[in-house]
């Protein structure tokens, strides 16, 4: 996920991992790296994920994310 020199299908699907098995500690992670990111489509995708989880309707999905 943190190695911008790998392919970003690798980054996407390790990203994915991560925010699966511990999403709450995963969070300030994520955000550090975004700001550094290189690969658009990498960002992108990472963003437009977060965006979603954000406008989920699910009652308390967000707040799992958290805690």
């Amino acid at each position: 996920m943190n190695n911008q020199q790998e392919d970003s299908e690798i980054r996407v699907a390790s990203y994915l991992v991560v925010m699966r098995c511990n999403p709450s500690s995963s969070l300030l992670a994520v955000q550090k790296q975004l700001g550094q990111e290189q690969d658009k489509e990498y960002k992108t995708f990472v963003v437009q994920h977060l965006k979603n989880i954000l406008h989920r309707r699910e009652p308390g999905y967000q707040q799992r994310l958290v805690s």
